[in-house]
């Protein structure tokens, strides 16, 4: 955070609630967006998040919480779609897998790719509400998140799941 915060203007009587808002999201805003892209670029995505965050000044602490889950979850979804271009464009392999990883650890790390991949090809509000449900969120903040109803958010997470089976298909899993 201190890399963050050293590359923009200061908010300094606004600092103390900023790094509030970091220590307690930072962790959950990564692990959401790492649920979508990845752990590799998970930390990027919340990093930068947290950066457009301190440089748009001050906000209310639980509009900020939220503003910065959707934000991240966006980036997320983005980047994942642009990967993806990139290696149809370029005819590459998704990842080439090493060889000396025992079968388990292949086995999962393609089925976290197949997930990735299937909840890039749905809508993203879908992809949203299955991200933060199953990064543990309550549906009260998935409501305050996503700026629904938190009477709608059970209906939307049906819907959402049934969309991802409709697009999971273990036999296209990576080989």
């Amino acid at each position: 955070m201190q890399l963050c915060m050293q590359a923009m203007p200061r908010y300094s009587k606004h600092d103390n609630f900023f790094e509030a808002l970091f220590q307690k999201e930072y962790r959950g805003v990564v692990h959401a967006a790492g649920r979508i892209a990845g752990r590799e670029v998970a930390e990027d995505l919340a990093q930068d998040a947290f950066a457009a965050l301190y440089r748009s000044g001050p906000r209310n602490f639980d509009h900020a919480r939220n503003w910065l889950y959707r934000t991240v979850l966006n980036r997320a979804i983005s980047h994942c779609r642009s990967a993806q271009r990139r290696l149809h464009r370029d005819g590459k392999a998704m990842h080439a897998l090493p060889v000396e990883d025992p079968s388990a650890v292949v086995e999962r790390e393609q089925t976290r790719e197949l997930v990735q991949r299937t909840l890039v090809r749905i809508n993203a509000r879908y992809a949203c509400v299955i991200a933060l449900r199953y990064g543990g969120m309550s549906y009260k903040e998935i409501s305050n998140v996503m700026n629904v109803n938190i009477n709608q958010v059970g209906t939307l997470l049906l819907r959402a799941e049934a969309a991802f089976k409709k697009e999971y298909d273990p036999a296209t899993s990576l080989r």
